[in-house]
């Protein structure tokens, strides 16, 4: 991974970490006023410093979104990317797995361990007919991604994909099966006849004015636990969008931007070869 990506990655993910604990100590230890506004206050200071990385990652998505732009009207040749931007997905989902777990775990009293939790993301190229491929396919459970868009599938995935929603939460992956949202696979598990786990997915972008350059899908699901427990869910939700999807997003759209750069190059130098040739 470069320097920025494991320094981006590596401080999102404390910063992250302190704000959870921060809020949970104003939530639940806080007893005089001085450590209440203690407490919030490096709360506050976190969260500014967490926006800052945020804004540098948004000023990188951004330079790199108009040298795509120039390299698809034909004023500037694709660049050579130096990182390998596919390798730097496992990296990601590796932490965002790590962080997740935490916030899931801060909600209803019940734990949720790193290894309960699968984290995927689903990518597109807009351009060159290229087709939908999972970001790490050596650690891909369950469908693939043709079963799961296939035409007539009831995947998660797809039923997001076709729709105009940014997310999708399914606190109970048998309330989404019920619904046609959902398509069991191997790695279900089932009590009573009733799927366990739950399933969430997240739409992220890489766009320059109206032309959206790469489409992608965050998605997080579990197959022997719940994300929260009834009374949570509406907290959970809030915290896995605010906390992980908004935060993580910025660093994944910079690599999926990287990637597309990458592949213009090769393209580049596909058609010069042959070119050559002729």
């Amino acid at each position: 991974m470069s320097l920025f990506g494991w320094v981006c990655t590596i401080v999102i993910f404390i910063i992250i970490v302190l704000i959870t604990v921060a809020n949970k100590y104003n939530q639940t230890f806080s007893k005089e006023k001085q450590e209440l506004l203690t407490a919030t206050g490096r709360a506050q200071a976190l969260e500014h410093l967490l926006m800052l990385f945020g804004e540098g990652c948004d000023k990188k998505a951004s330079s790199a979104l108009k040298s795509i732009q120039r390299v698809y009207k034909g004023s500037v040749k694709p660049a050579f990317v130096f990182t390998n931007p596919c390798g730097q997905f496992e990296q990601i989902l590796d932490a965002v797995r790590d962080m997740l777990s935490m916030v899931l775990s801060f909600e209803g009293g019940h734990c949720i361990e790193k290894n309960d939790i699968y984290a995927s993301l689903a990518f597109k190229l807009n351009f060159d007919d290229q087709e939908w491929q999972f970001a790490d396919v050596n650690k891909q459970r369950g469908a693939n991604i043709a079963e799961l868009l296939q035409e007539q599938s009831k995947s998660t995935l797809k039923y997001l994909i076709d729709s105009n929603d940014p997310y999708i939460f399914f606190n109970s992956k048998e309330e989404a099966r019920e619904l046609g949202r959902y398509l069991p696979d191997a790695e279900d598990r089932k009590l009573l006849n009733k799927l366990t786990g739950s399933i969430a997915c997240y739409k992220i972008n890489a766009k320059r004015g109206d032309v959206n350059y790469v489409s992608a899908v965050l998605c997080f699901s579990t197959y022997d636990k719940r994300f929260a427990d009834e009374q949570d869910i509406e907290t959970t939700k809030y915290n896995m969008l605010n906390f992980i999807v908004a935060q993580f997003e910025k660093r994944i759209r910079v690599e999926l931007l990287n990637y597309c750069m990458y592949k213009l190059y090769e393209g580049k130098q596909a058609a010069s070869e042959q070119s050559d040739k002729l």
